[in-house]
């Protein structure tokens, strides 16, 4: 995959746990209520996991990022479901073209 510019936003509660722990290549910038985290990545998959990881806290504002971050979080939703009583795992990646 090609390098991407990737940008999200962590919310004041969360940015300085998230500033002191960003991937290699990102830097902050600080905006009202948090940071602007911004970088270049061919890694998307990963930086959408830390992301997710940072919960409602976070947001992506690109929409490569964003597209993963919510198939990330749907998928991990479905596994917790009440419904889903034997834990079963689907792979997100299994359902890509």
């Amino acid at each position: 995959m090609e390098p991407l510019e990737c940008r999200f936003f962590v919310a004041e509660q969360t940015a300085r746990w998230a500033k002191h722990n960003l991937p290699i290549g990102f830097s902050s910038t600080p905006e009202d209520g948090g940071i602007e985290v911004s970088g270049v990545t061919a890694g998307i998959r990963p930086l959408a996991r830390f992301v997710v990881g940072l919960g409602e806290d976070a947001r992506a504002m690109t929409p490569q990022l964003a597209d993963i971050v919510r198939e990330l979080a749907v998928g991990s939703s479905r596994v917790h479901d009440a419904q889903n009583t034997k834990g079963k795992l689907h792979s997100a990646r299994s359902k890509r073209k």
